[in-house]
């Protein structure tokens, strides 16, 4: 089909930023892996900097004063979560700080985001800064302080990730988020499918966008 389509290169788009099995075995066409991982070390693969991104939050938050922070996170068993995770204590201990409370990891859903932060600032009330794995995370963090008089940023510092926009600019106030700037590493793959030479795993830079929280 590949042959009879003339297609001369691919693109694999990952889902979740899951492992999937390499297929450089059955095709003759240079292939790349996007935003999710091959189980082949050889192969091109483009992936967000999950780490690095995490960095950026923490710095921003920490920038503006922020000491005791804590992260809640999708389920521990996804890529982006753990990597994410594991960046921050790398960051926070170059700023020689840690987490004012365990990582929270539960469910990529408001409703859950809520309920965690609720329970997280009734155990750990001095909290001055929660960092979330995701704009959707973060807008049912917005709600929980809301519910319980905190203000935003005043008492407590949300960040996001994703910048979602139908999350980030749509709450009230408007989210600090990490950019994982998904068009540029899109772009980068595309040019590595083109250049198949390239062997080395990439990843694509962050901004911080929307500082108002």
């Amino acid at each position: 089909m590949l042959a009879a389509r003339k297609v001369d290169g691919m693109l694999v788009v990952g889902d979740n930023n899951a492992v999937t099995r390499s297929v450089i075995r059955q095709v003759d066409i240079p292939v790349v892996y996007v935003y999710g991982e091959s189980d082949e070390p050889d192969d091109v693969v483009h992936m967000p900097d999950d780490a690095a991104g995490i960095g950026l939050a923490v710095d921003h938050l920490v920038a503006t004063g922020r000491r005791r922070i804590v992260h809640l996170t999708g389920p521990r068993d996804t890529t982006a979560a753990a990597q994410r995770a594991g960046g921050l204590s790398a960051w926070l201990s170059r700023h020689q700080l840690e987490l004012a409370a365990p990582v929270g990891y539960g469910e990529w859903s408001q409703r859950w985001a809520r309920a965690a932060a609720t329970a997280l600032l009734a155990q750990v009330p001095d909290i001055d800064a929660m960092l979330c794995g995701s704009d959707q995370l973060a807008s049912g963090v917005l709600v929980a302080l809301d519910e319980m008089g905190r203000r935003v940023p005043d008492d407590v510092a949300v960040t996001g990730y994703d910048n979602w926009r139908v999350f980030a600019l749509e709450t009230e106030p408007q989210l600090t988020t990490v950019d994982m700037n998904l068009e540029a590493l899109g772009a980068a793959a595309a040019r590595a499918a083109r250049s198949p030479g390239t062997r080395r795993p990439c990843r694509a830079p962050r901004r911080v966008s929307a500082m108002d929280t």
